[in-house]
Parts: structure tokens; C-alpha cells; sequence
């Protein structure tokens, strides 16, 4: 009973979190050996930008209509 573009967006948020968080954010360790900058100054670079998605990811997980109402009105 789950919408395919909902699940979809989510895993999308599941993975921008988890990509760029410690410690396994892949994202941070190829961004670290790219720039030639240790991962830690990289790591706290980013968590500014963590707290808004987990706020979007949880808003969007609990009120699917925040992800559907687009394609639900396209689609009529």
C-alpha cells in the first residue's frame, strides 16, 4: 500500500544522510582524498547540513502527502 515515488524519495533522503555522515559516509572519504583534507574537518563541515534533512527525511516520511501531492496532480 506504499506509493513507488514516496519509497523512492525516502530511500533518496535515507542515502544523502548516510552518505555524508560519519563513519561510514562514503561521500566524506572520497570528498576527503579528492581535496586532499582530513575527513574530520570535512565531518564537521557537514553537520549544519545534517539536522535539515533528518527534519525533512522524518517530515516526509510521516506526512507522505509532502511528496505526492505533485505527481497526484499531474497525474489527474
Amino acid at each position: 500500500g506504499i506509493n513507488i515515488i514516496h519509497f523512492g524519495l525516502i530511500i533518496c533522503f535515507n542515502m544523502m544522510v548516510g552518505l555524508s555522515t560519519p563513519p561510514f559516509g562514503m561521500c566524506l572519504f572520497t570528498i576527503a582524498q579528492v581535496g586532499g583534507l582530513n575527513v574530520e574537518k570535512i565531518s564537521r563541515a557537514t553537520l549544519p547540513w545534517v539536522a535539515p534533512l533528518v527534519i525533512v527525511l522524518i517530515a516526509s516520511l510521516f506526512i507522505p502527502e509532502l511528496i505526492v501531492w505533485l505527481p497526484n496532480l499531474l497525474m489527474q
